[in-house]
C-alpha cells in the first residue's frame, strides 16, 4: 500500500536508486517517513550530514515521473540516537550487529527502468542493473513472539509492588538503573512493543527526555531518570506530573539554543522544601541544555537570572541584572521552554524592579 516500506522500496528501485538497511551507510542521501508534523522521530542515521529527512510522498512523486524538489515536501523533525537500531535489532533476534552484513541493494525487476534524472536526484550516480543481486533477507522475529525479561526486586523499598518497563536503553546505563530499581523494591520489565506490554509495567522509564526511542504501551505513564532519582532520594513515590521533567515531554532535549547559557536560580527560602525546589529547577536547567551557575561562578559569566519568588529577590541581583542587562525572568520561562520545546523570548517572562522587595542580607533567604 502507499506509504508502506514495500511500496517505498519499489518506488526507489523504479527510479534507479539504491536502498539500504544500514543506518551508518555513508552514501545515504535521503531518509523517508510518513511524516509526523507534531513530533520528533528518533533516528540512528547521523544528522550532522547533508541528508534529507522527508515524507515518502516525495519518492512517490519521483516514481510517477514528476519533477519533485525536496523543499516542496514535508520534512521530518528528527533526534539522533546512535543506539536505537542496534538495540532494536538485538531485541528482534538479529545476532549480528546492525551495521554489519547489510548492504545497499538495487532493483532486479525487468520492468524497472531507471530515469537518469531521478537516478541523479536520488543517489547522485547512475546505476547498472544486475539480476544476480537480490535484496538481502533479514530474519526478524515478530514482536508479539518475544517474551519479556523480568528483573525481580532485591529487597523492600519505595518501589515495592511496581513494575517499571525499560526499552531503548544503552547497555552500559541500563544495568545500573535496574539495580537501583530492584534494590528499592521494584521489578523491571525489558522488551519492546507487545513484549514490553506482556510484562504489565505500571510505568515506563525513558532514556533521556523527548519522544521515547520505541513505542510504549498506551495509557502507561512515562517517567524519566530524574523522577526515579527524586523518588529514591526523598523516599517518596512522586506522581510523574509533580515536575515537568519527571515526564520525557514531547520535544527532544537539550535545546541547542540554550547550550551557552549560564543560569542562576534565586529567590528561594533556606529550608528543606525550598532546597528540593532548587534541586528540581537546576535539573530542569540541565535538561534544557544550559549550565547551572554555582556559588563560585563569576557574575560576568551569568547570562540569565531565574527568580522563583520575586518578593525574595535580593536587591544585589536586581541591580546586577539592570547593570549588566542580564535577563531577569520568572521560573515560568524555564517551564514553558521545556513544555513547548523551544527557547521562549525572555521579555515575556521578565521581572521588573517594581514591586520587588529587595533583601540584601537576610539569613533566611537563599541566593
Amino acid at each position: 500500500e502507499a506509504g508502506s516500506r514495500e511500496a517505498a522500496r519499489a518506488w526507489a528501485w523504479r527510479c534507479g536508486a539504491w536502498t539500504t538497511l544500514d543506518p551508518l551507510d555513508p552514501a545515504i542521501t535521503h531518509v523517508l517517513f510518513n511524516v509526523l508534523l507534531d513530533a520528533a522521530v528518533v533516528v540512528s542515521v547521523p544528522t550532522d550530514k547533508e541528508i534529507y529527512f522527508l515524507d515518502v510522498s516525495w519518492l512517490e512523486a519521483c516514481a510517477s515521473g514528476n519533477k519533485a524538489l525536496e523543499t516542496d515536501f514535508p520534512r521530518q523533525q528528527v533526534s539522533y540516537n546512535p543506539t536505537c537500531d542496534t538495540i532494536y535489532s538485538t531485541a528482534m533476534g538479529n545476532v549480528r550487529e546492525i551495521s554489519r552484513g547489510l548492504r545497499r541493494v538495487r532493483s532486479t525487476g525487468a520492468d524497472d527502468v531507471a530515469d537518469p534524472s531521478l537516478t541523479a536526484a536520488l543517489a547522485g550516480r547512475p546505476l547498472s542493473r544486475a539480476a544476480s543481486d537480490p535484496p538481502p533477507v533479514v530474519p526478524v522475529a515478530p514482536v508479539a513472539d518475544i517474551e519479556p525479561h523480568i528483573s525481580p526486586p532485591l529487597s523492600e523499598g519505595i518501589f515495592t509492588g511496581l513494575v517499571l518497563g525499560m526499552a531503548g536503553w544503552p547497555h552500559d546505563k541500563e544495568a545500573q538503573i535496574v539495580e537501583q530499581i530492584c534494590s528499592h523494591g521494584g521489578s523491571v520489565a525489558h522488551g519492546i512493543g507487545n513484549a514490553l506490554m506482556a510484562g504489565k509495567p505500571n510505568m515506563c522509564l525513558c532514556w533521556g527526555n523527548g519522544p521515547p526511542v520505541f513505542a510504549t504501551p498506551a495509557k502507561v505513564p512515562l517517567v524519566t531518570v530524574q523522577w526515579l532519582q527524586a523518588c529514591i532520594a526523598e523516599q517518596t513515590l512522586h506522581p510523574s506530573s509533580a515536575f515537568p521533567h519527571f515526564e520525557p515531554g514531547k520535544h527532544p532535549m537539550p535545546l541547542p539554543s540554550m547550550s551557552k547559557f549560564v543560569i542562576r536560580i534565586t529567590g528561594l527560602q533556606q529550608d528543606r522544601k525550598s532546597s528540593r525546589e532548587r534541586w528540581r529547577l537546576e535539573e530542569l536547567v540541565q535538561v534544557l541544555g544550559a549550565t547551572v551557575a554555582q556559588q563560585n561562578t563569576r557574575r560576568s559569566e551569568l547570562t540569565h537570572i531565574v527568580c522563583a519568588e520575586p518578593s525574595l529577590l535580593q536587591s544585589s541581583f536586581a541591580e546586577l541584572a539592570a547593570k549588566r542587562q542580564i535577563p531577569l525572568v520568572s521560573v515560568q520561562w524555564l517551564l514553558d521552554s521545556f513544555r513547548l520545546g523551544s527557547l521562549q523570548p525572555e521579555e515575556k517572562y521578565g521581572i521588573s524592579g517594581n514591586g520587588i522587595n529587595g533583601i540584601s542580607s537576610s539569613s533566611d533567604v537563599s541566593a
